[in-house]
């Protein structure tokens, strides 16, 4: 069945369509560590406690462009799941990553539990190309505003 999607073409309005799973994430000191290390992050708010707060933050913080580790993980899980992949119309060899955007409400934590909701905004047709715009939002476990996330995600012929 998910090679069905590898051979079809891509169907705008069953994209439009899409349904992600909601995705829960907790944020750990040592996620945050290592993706600093990755990146080459020498900010002290994202190192060290101290400094963090002296700076007003409870903790460290996790460096903005952390964000793309969680938001994208809606639509990474529905890609795993070969009947999700069948149903998208989606072949995902065909897949680039176009675009991401992030609008804070409150810094990322360790400890904090984030619920990841993530839906098709839209979707456009442009010069041979689909372009499907995934909107997420984040809350913590307390119901928080944490951050919207805007993805495009390109899918070529």
């Amino acid at each position: 069945m998910a090679t069905e999607s590898l051979t079809r073409a891509p169907d705008v309005e069953v994209l439009a369509k899409l349904e992600f799973p909601i995705v829960t994430y907790e944020v750990s000191r040592e996620k945050i560590k290592e993706y600093v290390a990755a990146i080459g992050d020498r900010n002290p708010l994202h190192n060290d406690p101290v400094a963090a707060r002296e700076a007003g933050c409870r903790d460290i913080i996790a460096p903005p462009t952390f964000a793309a580790v969680f938001t994208s993980m809606p639509f990474r899980r529905a890609l795993g799941d070969p009947e999700w992949v069948a149903r998208s119309t989606i072949n995902p060899a065909r897949l680039l990553h176009g675009e991401q955007r992030y609008d804070f409400a409150q810094p990322i934590h360790p400890g904090d539990r984030l619920l990841v909701q993530s839906i098709v905004e839209r979707v456009e047709e442009k010069k041979g190309l689909i372009l499907i715009y995934v909107a997420s939002r984040v809350t913590d476990d307390r119901g928080e505003h944490v951050l919207d996330g805007a993805m495009t995600v390109v899918l070529r012929p």
